[in-house]
Order: structure tokens, then sequence, then C-alpha cells
């Protein structure tokens, strides 16, 4: 499964409760990728199970961004289901 901007708050708890419904194969695509501190803190939780739980940084909007985001999850099974929960927010 790919979660855009699965590296925010709801693509966090969205590649969680996946997980815990069954899923074994999660990627977060999202600009801060896996330097995000919580990020972080939900792969290291998956270390040494038979989840492969992936953050990728990659700005969606961006073709060049998908096209690595793509080819680096070569390794991977196919992809299932994507869900976009990528936004920008504006504070006016």
């Amino acid at each position: 499964y790919l979660i855009t901007g699965g590296t925010g708050g709801i693509g966090r708890a969205l590649a969680s409760w996946m997980i815990n419904k069954g899923a074994r194969n999660v990627v977060l695509l999202g600009r801060s990728g896996d330097s995000n501190p919580n990020v972080a803190k939900l792969l290291k939780r998956y270390e040494g199970t038979d989840i492969c739980i992936r953050a990728l940084a990659c700005d969606v909007s961006s073709r060049p961004d998908m096209v690595r985001a793509v080819e680096a999850l070569a390794d991977l099974p196919k992809v299932r289901g994507v869900v976009h929960a990528a936004l920008e927010l504006r504070v006016r």
C-alpha cells in the first residue's frame, strides 16, 4: 500500500491502522521522509517483524520525485492500493 502524505499525522495513523488490519507492506511518501522523528519512531516499531514499512522523501507533485520513489520500491510486491492523504496548508 502507498500513502501519499504518509509522513504527516493522518498518514502515520492510517499506516498503523492498515497494519493492524493485515497490511504487510506499507510505503509512506512525504516531503520529510524518515527525517521526521515521529516517522522514525513508527519505522522502529516494526523493525525485526514481518512488516515492511518504508518512508521516502517525495514531493508527490513532482514527476521526477515520483519516478525515483517508484524505482526505490521495485523490490516490493505490486501496489494493492493508494491512499492520497497529502495536503497543503496555507496560513493567511
